[in-house]
């Protein structure tokens, strides 16, 4: 299985890398994330989950709060998908179904009463239905996520309330001990490649995420000269360098096995990749899934 995925990356990079127009893809995790609870005052919420319900019957009135660092988005996508891993649902109700929101008002996870839903805008812009299964769900947040680029939207982000007489879904939040079942965003969006005339290209990294057995990383220098590609831990430890020495002006394309320097697999979770080019310096995050 590794080897066809390591062909078809193979592939995909000789079709692709140097021509235009080409997709690309970025991945946000959240920012910060939580569930308000007004009816269990006494109990704050689990912080590794996000709980949704709205269900009289037992008291249950969760919703979920989530939003997003936007910084460094592209200023156009073709498409914008929200992943979350459902671990949890009600025993004798497999569907939730439920309104997104966008947020009206300001917030963060440290600071937000758990006890106080969230003001947020009358109309909802999405309703989904979660079920019967458990795992990942993929949805559709194009829309929202266009609003956000336009400054249409305040907040980056969103609430998620169930619909009246809705159980219990449970998802794993961005504290998760697992991160390969952390709640994130992935952008696609079509890059165009430089064509001979054209202006010098910029400065840019892009890792595709989320990987499993290997990820395709992009990167474009203003100018030829001394180029280095490090992968870190999220405790800042070196993992792999992937790159180390020169490199002309223009596009550039690594497939990184998802190997250290010593030849292992590393084990699923956040990395981040760390391009240097003379005194310019990017860092984009690489996601690995089990």
């Amino acid at each position: 299985m590794k080897g066809t995925t390591l062909a078809l990356i193979a592939t995909l990079v000789s079709a692709t890398a140097f021509s235009a127009p080409r997709a690309e893809t970025m991945t946000f995790e959240p920012s910060d994330d939580m569930y308000s609870d007004p009816n269990h005052s006494g109990t704050p919420p689990t912080e590794t989950e996000l709980w949704v319900a709205n269900y009289s019957g037992v008291g249950h009135f969760e919703r979920i709060m989530m939003r997003f660092d936007w910084d460094g988005a592209p200023a156009a996508i073709d498409s914008a998908t929200l992943h979350l891993y459902r671990f949890f649902r009600c025993p004798s109700h497999f569907y939730t179904a439920v309104n997104f929101y966008g947020i009206t008002e300001e917030w963060n996870e440290e600071t937000w009463d758990h006890t106080t839903h969230i003001p947020h805008e009358s109309t909802p812009f999405l309703t989904y239905t979660f079920g019967p299964d458990l795992g990942w769900y993929a949805i559709d947040v194009t829309d929202r996520v266009r609003d956000w680029i336009g400054g249409t939207s305040a907040n980056c982000g969103f609430v998620i309330e169930g619909l009246d007489g809705e159980k219990w879904s449970k998802f794993y939040s961005k504290e998760c001990g697992n991160p390969g079942m952390r709640p994130y965003l992935t952008v696609d969006y079509s890059c165009v490649g430089v064509e001979e005339g054209e202006a010098a290209p910029l400065f840019d990294l892009t890792v595709v995420n989320p990987f499993r057995d290997a990820t395709i990383i992009r990167y474009i220098l203003p100018e030829a000269g001394p180029v280095t590609l490090d992968i870190y831990d999220l405790r800042g430890r070196s993992v792999a360098h992937p790159v180390d020495g020169s490199a002309g002006a223009g596009s550039h394309v690594v497939v990184w096995d998802g190997r250290d320097d010593r030849g292992e697999e590393i084990p699923a979770g956040i990395y981040f990749c760390r391009l240097r080019a003379g005194n310019l310096e990017k860092t984009q995050k690489a996601i690995r899934l089990r």
